[in-house]
């Protein structure tokens, strides 16, 4: 079962006041629950383990999305994500899937998702590649290292 873990930090998507031009970083981990300004489609829960640090961890089932708004208007800075991935291979050599995806939203529903590509003719299980999902290709497959 792939599943998705971010501890200490963010899995960001969208829009809220914590993260702008004048304010100090802000570390986010999920001991306490996700914020308020939290959306969750399909399964998510906090988890005590595995966790890289802290005492909890997001755990989001396959198919789940979960958005933690960052910033209300126009912002400049870091965002890092840890998590967790099974590590899946697959058997066929042109077979490939999708695992644990995570990326930025900005105000207007632009999207940038990064995440591991299984796939053999990829060495996708040992590299990652993303998508660009700007532009609204999301086959696009890009490979990333």
């Amino acid at each position: 079962m792939a599943w998705l873990r971010v501890p200490l930090l963010l899995l960001v998507l969208g829009s809220a006041p914590w993260c702008s031009y004048a304010q100090a970083p802000t570390v986010h981990g999920f001991e306490a629950g996700l914020p308020p300004a939290a959306q969750v489609t399909g399964e998510a829960a906090v988890v005590a383990d595995p966790v890289h640090g802290g005492a909890g961890a997001l755990r989001v089932e396959p198919g789940g999305v979960v958005v933690i708004p960052v910033s209300e208007k126009p912002a400049y800075g870091t965002v890092t994500i840890r998590y967790y991935d099974a590590g899946t291979q697959l058997e066929d050599e042109k077979q490939y899937a999708f695992g644990p995806l995570v990326g930025l939203r900005d105000a207007d529903g632009g999207d940038v998702v990064y995440g591991r590509i299984y796939a053999r003719y990829l060495a996708g299980n040992t590299g990652y590649g993303y998508i660009n999902a700007v532009t609204g290709q999301w086959a696009s497959r890009l490979w990333a290292g």
